[in-house]
């Protein structure tokens, strides 16, 4: 089964050609978010606070023993632990996008982007004062792999069949809400940078991205199913027989 999209332009108003029931379009409708399940609040919601706790009781260990203290150091061997797993994150919403669309496309080509963009600020910078070997990046190199980053979003957004009223509701936070627990543990990791707790910081952020990979992997489990659409299909707004 397949669903057409009308052909005056990428993004125009694809949802008048959608029906308003998702059961009507099987294939399309286990493409966005209506038929996949919610994250269990009980679950993720509890995962947050023990992933907070265990990202600080690390970092202030870390304080303490010279050997943990280096490695979460300002652009310490940490941050390219960090950058894999955010690699992990962008490859795993990247893989769902390809399955998805309208509201599911939209955010997994988002977090892939927004991914792909935090691993390259946290691959250390060639030459920083804080550098003592390793992995890095020259500033130019950052510059263009993240309007890369952006670049690729941008395009892939453009192919993705999206109807943007739909995308753009607020009842997608219900499948979209443990992105909110990320943000607390990042909003945490700075002030405790501010504070000049670096070690904390940094375990605050390894957890964080760690959480976020799991969800990222969570998103992607649920689209196993799914077959890849084509560009082909993707340009013409069709998907494949399911």
């Amino acid at each position: 089964m397949s669903f057409h999209c009308p052909t005056d332009g990428p993004g125009a108003s694809r949802a008048e050609s959608l029906p308003k029931s998702s059961s009507a379009l099987p294939g399309a409708a286990r493409r966005s978010w209506e038929e996949s399940p919610k994250p269990r609040l009980m679950r993720w919601l509890f995962a947050g606070p023990l992933a907070i706790l265990a990202g600080v009781c690390v970092g202030l260990i870390a304080r303490q023993s010279g050997a943990t203290q280096a490695f979460f150091a300002e652009n310490g061997p940490v941050e390219t632990l960090q950058a894999l797993i955010l690699a992990i994150v962008a490859a795993a919403f990247f893989l769902a996008f390809l399955r998805s669309s309208d509201s599911r496309a939209l955010f997994c080509i988002t977090g892939a982007t927004a991914a792909a963009i935090a691993m390259t600020r946290e691959v250390p910078r060639c030459g920083s004062t804080f550098f003592d070997g390793g992995v890095c990046m020259t500033g130019d190199g950052k510059t263009v792999a993240v309007s890369l980053a952006l670049s690729a979003g941008a395009t892939a957004l453009w192919f993705a069949p999206i109807a943007w009223r739909r995308a753009i509701a607020i009842r997608n936070i219900a499948w979209v809400w443990p992105v909110a627990v990320v943000v607390v543990m990042l909003a945490l990791a700075d002030i405790a940078e501010a504070k000049v707790y670096m070690e904390i910081e940094e375990a605050l952020e390894l957890t964080a991205y760690a959480y976020l990979s799991t969800f990222g992997v969570w998103v992607l489990f649920h689209t196993r199913k799914l077959r890849p659409a084509t560009l082909s299909e993707r340009r013409g707004c069709r998907w494949p027989a399911e």
